[in-house]
C-alpha cells in the first residue's frame, strides 16, 4: 500500500510539535514555513492575513521573519494543552488567525 502524500495525512499537533522539537530549530522553522505555505494556498482568505510584506521590505513576500516563526512554534506547542490531538495544521491556522486576523 502506498502511503499518502504528507499534506494529505493530518498530524496530530502533538505529534507535530514533538517532531519539531526533536530537530534543529532551523529544521522546525522550515516545517512551519511549508505548512504555512500549503494553508495560505488552500485558505480562502477568510482565516489570516498575512502581511504582504515584512518590516522594510518592499517586494513581495518569499519568505518568514525567523522571529515570527518562533513564535508561531511557541504558540503551537502551548496549544497542545487542550488541542494535543487536533489537526496541525487546523491549530496551525488558528494561530495565524489569530496573530493576523483578517477583520
Amino acid at each position: 500500500m502506498i502511503a499518502p502524500p504528507a499534506a494529505a495525512r493530518a498530524e496530530r499537533l502533538a505529534d507535530y510539535v514533538g517532531r519539531c522539537t526533536s530537530v534543529e530549530p532551523t529544521t522546525c522553522w522550515g516545517m512551519i514555513e511549508s505548512d504555512i505555505g500549503a494553508l495560505r494556498r488552500t485558505d480562502d482568505g477568510r482565516t489570516f492575513c498575512l502581511p504582504r510584506t515584512w518590516g522594510a521590505t518592499h517586494g513581495e513576500l518569499t519568505s518568514y521573519p525567523v522571529a515570527f516563526l518562533d513564535h508561531v512554534r511557541s504558540r503551537l506547542a502551548a496549544a497542545r494543552f487542550g488541542q494535543a490531538s487536533a489537526p496541525h495544521t487546523q491549530v496551525l491556522a488558528q494561530v495565524l488567525g489569530q496573530i493576523y486576523p483578517c477583520s
